[in-house]
């Protein structure tokens, strides 16, 4: 059940009471109330409090549409009431601006409760009336168990047990009133908090009770049941990221599925684990059952902690929202406990990540940065560490075939600026979202860097000789050879993050990431650029090259370059996103056969 507080406002329009005081009332209210009723485990539920001492209690609210409780102690001194709105209109004192509050939350909003109630104030005088419900009411809870302390058994959904009771009692008298069923239909229950500032005995009329008149209200409570708001997108979100979801429902298990399926998150029916099935099989089975389950129902607190550590324990990083003090155990279980800012003191204590606006949404915004941003670092990584694996392998070749070093000092601050910063920043800055991988991050990085580098070596140490042997000028040699370098770095961004995806998806060309090719072919203007200007040709050794055989050469070997690894990285795709030559000749075999 996902309760929401509104508290109420005074003539300055500022709450009468602190949220955080507020949400203790509230706690202290259910731990006092009673035990085993559904208002009490919505509230303890929901609520840090505890038992306090009471002068009386009316827990029946079920029967009557209202339940209160005399409390006095130092710290809470009063008797505090929670009701329908109906009944709780004639019980405010004098306070007009609050009754249009309540009007105005109202547009919209039938639920069974209310129906019930404008039933009872509109029977015939044969009609069953309050006092025989009431009746009915109390021998149904004579006949409940108490519900012990602690052992945090929940009932099929809060709100889904409130209203239950309600059509009972309407059944009894021939059911003509439309049955709201629970489920993704359900409409919200609207309730009213509200304190008179001395504890007071219950008064019964005819074995009626009597609510208190002159009550101040604290707090509009607002109770749904189902997903929360943008928690399909938030679930979308982590499904389309690669993200495990697994639910836990306190609620109604038919009403959890019917719920998530609704939001793209397909359950099977063998995919939901009771908390009572759990409990019965041995711990082998047990652990096997929480891994194949993605819902589980009617846990207590205790399962909860258990699940969250057997998820741990087969490797798997747990991040848990919660907001209620029955998901403290396991958000101190989790790796990553997050927590809404409507949650209880103790859960926004705990946590590590606080939804300021309780929008699920949110997580799945941070989760697509953060995988944006581990995906540029990954590519940024693969760029920068080539650099040293195909230098190391040029300063072995050229030391050995002419006893020099492949390039000028000057020559390598221009292969790393252009070639290596300027693209960077492009890689990092419109880095896309995507899985990132979490496991093997050495091996990831590898696939990619290897040949590269060793295709760079081979291809460079070729220009090399050729350029020393046509020229005999080592300086000329290794000016040929900063400009394939700097080309060829410049074309890795292309394979990194690939302007054109082709055979990739529906469509056999698509549009990728373009913005850091642009900047790469504008780098490329810069270098080209800085070879021309008289200041910057000093500065970095650079110079146009002689001739246009020499541009031929050049332009030559890129190409060469280019093709080997577009061909190699189609066999071995270095990402899991990047399609292999078996699903490009693929769909190449399809579109000539759709032609002939």
């Amino acid at each position: 059940s996902l309760v929401a507080v509104e508290p109420v406002l005074d003539e300055n329009g500022q709450p009468l009471l602190a949220r955080s005081h507020l949400d203790h009332l509230l706690g202290d209210f259910g731990h006092s109330v009673g035990r085993g009723s559904d208002l009490n485990r919505l509230l303890t539920t929901n609520f840090d409090g505890h038992q306090r001492s009471v002068v009386d209690k009316m827990p029946h609210y079920q029967a009557y549409g209202w339940a209160g409780v005399a409390i006095d102690e130092d710290d809470v001194h009063g008797t505090y009431l929670i009701g329908l709105p109906e009944v709780m209109d004639e019980l405010l004192a004098g306070d007009a601006e609050i009754g249009a509050a309540v009007e105005s939350t109202d547009n919209g909003i039938r639920s069974a409760p209310r129906r019930l109630w404008r039933r009872f104030s509109n029977r015939e005088d044969d009609a069953v009336g309050p006092q025989e419900i009431a009746i009915a009411e109390a021998e149904d809870l004579a006949r409940q168990e108490p519900q012990d302390e602690g052992t945090g058994e929940q009932s099929s959904g809060v709100l889904g047990g409130m209203i239950s009771r309600f059509q009972r009692a309407i059944s009894r008298d021939g059911g003509e009133e439309e049955q709201n069923e629970i489920g993704l239909e359900q409409q919200p229950l609207e309730l009213i908090f509200a304190r008179s500032p001395e504890p007071l005995e219950i008064a019964y009329d005819n074995g009626v009770p009597q609510p208190p008149d002159n009550l101040e209200a604290l707090a509009h409570i607002i109770v749904t049941e189902g997903l929360s708001a943008g928690a399909a997108e938030s679930i979308a979100g982590f499904m389309e990221n690669q993200v495990e979801i697994r639910v836990f429902a306190d609620q109604d298990s038919a009403v959890a599925l019917a719920a998530l399926n609704a939001a793209g998150y397909e359950i099977r029916d063998d995919e939901l684990l009771e908390g009572k099935d759990m409990q019965e099989l041995p711990p082998g089975q047990r652990e096997n059952a929480v891994l194949h389950a993605k819902v589980y129902g009617s846990f207590t607190t205790q399962q909860a902690e258990q699940i969250v550590t057997i998820l741990q324990s087969r490797g798997h990083r747990v991040a848990m929202v919660g907001q209620r003090v029955s998901d403290v155990p396991p958000l101190q279980a989790a790796d990553l406990p997050i927590a809404g800012s409507s949650g209880s003191p103790t859960t926004l204590n705990l946590a590590e990540i606080v939804l300021i606006a309780s929008q699920p949404g949110a997580l799945a915004d941070v989760l697509d940065r953060g995988q944006r941003i581990a995906n540029g670092l990954m590519d940024i990584l693969r760029l920068y560490l080539t650099q040293p694996v195909w230098l190391s392998l040029l300063i072995v070749a050229t030391f050995l075939y002419s006893h020099s070093f492949p390039y000028r000092g000057a020559q390598g601050t221009a292969i790393a600026v252009f070639a290596l910063a300027i693209p960077g920043f492009g890689i990092s800055f419109f880095a896309p979202d995507g899985v990132f991988p979490r496991r093997e991050l050495g091996k990831a990085i590898l696939r990619y860097i290897l040949p590269a580098a060793l295709l760079t070596a081979v291809i460079g140490f070729a220009l090399y000789e050729q350029f020393l042997s046509a020229s005999d000028e080592i300086h000329y040699a290794q000016l040929g050879l900063t400009y394939f370098l700097v080309i060829s770095g410049l074309l890795q961004t292309g394979f990194l993050l690939p302007p054109l995806l082709v055979g990739h998806g529906e469509r056999f060309i698509r549009p990728g990431v373009w913005q850091p090719m642009v900047i790469a072919f504008i780098s490329l203007g810069l270098f080209l650029l800085a070879a021309n200007i008289p200041l910057l040709q000093g500065f970095l050794e650079v110079t146009p090259l002689h001739g246009a055989n020499d541009v031929r050469w050049v332009v030559t070997t890129v190409t060469v370059w280019l093709l080997i690894l577009f061909v190699y990285f189609r066999l071995f795709p270095f990402r899991q996103d990047l399609p292999g030559l078996t699903t490009l000749v693929r769909k190449v075999s399809y579109i000539f056969g759709a032609l002939a």
